[in-house]
């Protein structure tokens, strides 16, 4: 079932990841031609054997560089405050983070929403979100993420694996305004 499925997802879709709501479109679809391809045993026929136990399913991977987007474009608000950032990210964040204490009010890189690079999400955005791998050699990952908020907004993501996980190291905006989050948090941490 599970390989079907993933045959299926890769026909549809081969480098997108789906919206949750299409991937349960997807399933639906495998268990129908599961069920739709399964013969009906004849009425009189002698009971059939008891079918064999199943392959051990592979190892699944340490963790999928897309975990961590799914979990911000598609996961519970919870999910969303408590992402993984790089090392690097989080000491810029932090340092942000103090000038707005510092200023009393929100500084470069956290006066806006950079994930739908805009200060307010629009209602079913998420419907709209495509996330694409461009590179992934096991240690660095760079994601494209596009989306309709407000605007048509495309954003890159660059992730490392650091400390058995896959974590954000830095976004890019590559549609007007454009931006870098690191360069943004830098400025942030400058403001007086």
């Amino acid at each position: 079932m599970k390989h079907l499925f993933l045959c299926l997802a890769l026909v549809v879709a081969p480098q997108w990841v789906l919206a949750p709501h299409l991937v349960m479109v997807q399933s639906s679809l495998a268990q129908t031609m599961m069920t739709q391809a399964t013969p009906a045993a004849e009425p009189n026929a002698p009971p059939s054997p008891a079918p064999a136990a199943p392959a051990a399913e592979p190892a699944a991977p340490v963790a999928d560089p897309l975990a961590v987007l799914r979990k911000l474009y598609f996961g519970t608000e919870a999910e969303q405050r408590f992402l993984a950032y790089s090392v690097r990210l989080t000491k810029l964040q932090d340092a942000a983070e103090a000038a707005t204490r510092r200023v009393g009010a929100a500084v470069a890189g956290l006066d806006f929403q950079y994930h739908v690079n805009a200060t307010t999400s629009e209602p079913g955005y998420e419907k709209t979100v495509l996330i694409a791998v461009r590179r992934n050699d096991g240690k660095q990952a760079r994601v494209r993420v596009s989306l309709k908020n407000h605007r048509n907004v495309e954003l890159v993501y660059d992730l490392v694996f650091e400390n058995g996980r896959w974590v954000i190291d830095d976004v890019r905006s590559i549609r007007e305004p454009r931006w870098i989050l690191s360069r943004l948090y830098i400025t942030g941490a400058r403001e007086k």
